[in-house]
């Protein structure tokens, strides 16, 4: 068995290099293949991945200008040759000492779908993230209106699905949106869902984080849009 690793990347020179070492290092008890996409980073994080070609082993698939997070998915996923995708950020929120136990399930055949559902360790709250997590509030509580069930966490960014479920649901969204894309046609499928608790590092929009509130809109647009379309 084989776990294919999804990095859509944008401008994470900071963090990028830290976290390919970080994966090499993990050990989870099959094989790991690591498909990264350099969505049209202007920084130096190009030169980088270049750079770790040379030390690392890993797919580098690269587009000319920024299309979004979905689209950067869709482009891994044309690569992917592992039984199970997991969809990494490339900012450390989340890290890779939690793919052991999010990929038990899918092993042992309880689940083919598992969510990281994130604990946050932080000390205190800024604005902005304030306006993030009660934004994320609401979208589960949305998806869980919409979908009548009792998810904790549909916005984590660490989604862990069998590759024949992630390719059916056949991705459409650009941008961020492909998180709640993805857990709308998951739910609508009935599919059996799996959530577990993993750390969350959360970082401020001046250290790099992307997410803002347009992209919370659209968010409940692709719940509301995929809910009810056939």
């Amino acid at each position: 068995m084989k776990l294919s690793i999804i990095i859509p990347t944008y401008n994470e020179e900071s963090t990028i290099g830290r976290l390919i070492e970080w994966i090499e290092k993990t050990n989870i008890g099959i094989e790991k293949e690591v498909i990264i996409v350099d969505d049209g980073s202007y920084d130096k994080t190009p030169e980088i991945l270049k750079s770790l070609e040379k030390k690392h082993i890993f797919i580098l698939l690269t587009h000319s200008k920024n299309k979004g997070k979905g689209a950067a998915i869709q482009t891994a996923l044309k690569e992917v040759s592992g039984d199970i995708v997991i969809i990494q950020d490339a900012d450390l929120e989340t890290n890779p000492d939690s793919y052991s136990k999010l990929i038990k399930p899918i092993i042992n055949g309880k689940s083919n779908v598992v969510y990281g559902v994130r604990i946050r360790f932080f000390k205190k709250l800024s604005l902005s993230l304030k306006i993030y997590f009660l934004g994320g509030k609401f979208l589960t509580m949305l998806a869980n209106f919409l979908f009548k069930c009792f998810l904790s966490d549909i916005n984590t960014p660490c989604k862990l699905l069998e590759t024949k479920t992630l390719k059916e649901i056949d991705i459409q969204s650009n941008g961020f949106d492909v998180d709640l894309e993805i857990t709308a046609k998951i739910l609508k499928r009935k599919h059996h869902l799996i959530e577990i608790p993993i750390p969350y590092f959360p970082r401020e929009i001046k250290d790099g984080k992307k997410i803002r509130p347009k992209d919370g809109l659209a968010g409940a647009w692709a719940l509301i849009k995929y809910r009810f379309k056939n």
